[in-house]
């Protein structure tokens, strides 16, 4: 056998090497951690879940989640001025950009080489005993450095920054499902305490009304002083809870701003829908925990980081093991320019280097224990993350079932208040109880009134909560392939 094929063979035997090796990786094998879990929402039927399938939420667009045309204008503002949203946008940006530049150190570093020089020897450093000018000409491609990725540092390195950048993707879209929910219940909060301006206001008219008709009982010996000072504070008492509820509102509209990213008093309002008739007619109905809890942007975001702190195990070890760069060109040299590429003019070099840590193995092993350890914390946090989320569906539906039966009790309860207070307002008339009497009615029904708008806003609010719960809120419109809600029995309407 010839020199030239034993040469040939060897150099194809280290390449077969070389790929083989490189295909060696030392991060841990990826295992979603084991949560453990209810394996259904507690108070709920199983099969209703199945029916409902697990993508059933994260379909319904929120502009027909969200009825209402005032709602739907904050949302898209905020969607598109908020701080926050475009804080996380750009962060996603940045670790994309940060990706590339890791994923680049897989490929070579080829850069492009030409250069021209014109050399004058002095007399006394001449070879030949008299000064001379001398030119030289080259251009060629340089490889400054390409590490051999044996035990896949390069490729581990890459993967972290790929999963970090994915995460932050899912961050995004989390902070988007935040902003719903904030926009959501602040505009709420600003429309019931509105309502419960306008109803202190009513009641304080109502007060003086009485009080009137009370002085005048007290003027003709009828009626005490007790009960008309009474009276006194009892609209004194109205007059407070209404500038409370006004600056409740103000308050909501000033958070509406900031969310928005610009002041609501300098917009034009598309009108609103009445509080009644801001959801869909048929509830949201949850898929399995094991399926809706993965489909959660917050949940993959948690993997993902899981998933880089995996890679990062993986590239602290291969630090620690020898790693072999190369470094090489390939070009023209010539003294003449117009023979700068003629064939006999070809140059080219070639030279391994070899990297032993010696001095730094134990920063590097050290490097590797901090890695490990925080593994360890992104599998906590994935674990809590899990926790969280399944805590914050079955809340939600837990509070939708209350709910409805707290209101339904709220409603029956401010009926038997009112027909109370209209009887004890035509026995006072009639000279048969007191003023205090007709008070004591009177504040029992601006409670009751009171109880019946807020036990409103927390079912609106819990339908808020139950949508953003189950991943609700990335897209703008309802993907038409499939149903986005479930037909059940509807949930009671608010009564605002």
């Amino acid at each position: 056998m010839t020199g030239k094929k034993r040469t040939g063979r060897k150099i194809l035997l280290a390449v077969a090497v070389t790929l083989g090796v490189s295909g060696c990786s030392l991060a841990p094998s990826f295992l979603r951690p084991d949560v453990p879990l209810e394996e259904t929402w507690i108070g709920t039927a199983l099969e209703a879940q199945q029916e409902a399938g697990s993508h059933a939420v994260r379909d319904l667009g929120w502009r027909d989640y969200f009825r209402d045309p005032q709602l739907q204008q904050f949302i898209a503002l905020a969607l598109e001025n908020n701080h926050d949203l475009k804080t996380a946008a750009l962060n996603a940006e940045l670790a994309r950009a940060q990706y590339r530049i890791t994923r680049s150190d897989r490929l070579p570093a080829v850069d492009g080489r030409a250069t021209a020089t014109r050399t004058r020897t002095a007399e006394d450093l001449s070879y030949y005993g008299t000064a001379s000018t001398d030119n030289a000409f080259t251009v060629g491609l340089d490889i400054t450095s390409y590490e051999l990725d044996f035990f896949s540092r390069v490729k581990n390195a890459s993967d972290a920054k790929l999963n970090a950048y994915l995460g932050t993707l899912e961050a995004r879209d989390a902070a988007q499902l935040s902003i719903i929910s904030a926009v959501s219940k602040a505009y709420y909060e600003m429309r019931i305490a509105h309502k419960l301006m306008v109803l202190a206001e009513d009641v304080s008219k109502t007060r003086e009304d009485a009080w009137k008709l009370t002085k005048l009982q007290v003027d003709a010996g009828t009626a005490s002083e007790t009960t008309l000072q009474g009276m006194r504070s009892a609209i004194e008492l109205a007059r407070a809870d209404y500038q409370a509820q006004k600056r409740a509102s103000i308050q909501a509209r000033n958070t509406l701003s900031t969310l928005i990213g610009q002041p609501v008093t300098r917009l034009t309002l598309e009108k609103a829908l009445s509080l009644m008739d801001q959801f869909p007619e048929q509830p949201l109905v949850a898929g399995l925990p094991s399926e809706v809890l993965l489909a959660r942007p917050d949940i993959r975001e948690a993997e993902y980081a899981l998933k880089a702190a995996n890679a990062n195990i993986g590239a602290a070890r291969a630090a620690c093991f020898p790693s072999i760069s190369l470094v090489g060109s390939v070009g023209y040299a010539s003294t003449d320019l117009d023979n700068l590429f003629d064939s006999d003019n070809g140059t080219w070099t070639f030279g391994p280097r070899l990297n032993l840590p010696i001095f730094n193995y134990g920063k590097l092993r050290a490097n590797v224990e901090v890695m490990t350890v925080s593994e360890k914390i992104a599998v906590e946090s994935y674990g809590k993350a899990i926790q969280n989320a399944f805590a914050d569906i079955d809340n939600a539906l837990a509070g939708r079932e209350t709910l409805e039966k707290q209101v339904k009790a709220t409603i029956r309860s401010d009926e038997a208040v009112a027909r109370r207070l209209y009887l004890v307002d035509m026995q006072m008339r009639e000279g048969i109880v007191d003023g205090l009497t007709l008070l004591d009615a009177e504040r029992e029904s601006f409670n009751s009134r009171q109880n019946v708008l807020r036990t409103g806003q927390m079912i609106l609010n819990n339908n808020v909560d139950l949508y953003v719960a189950l991943g609700g809120g990335l897209k703008e419109f309802t993907t038409q392939t499939q149903p986005a809600v479930q037909a059940e029995k509807p949930m009671k309407k608010p009564v605002l």
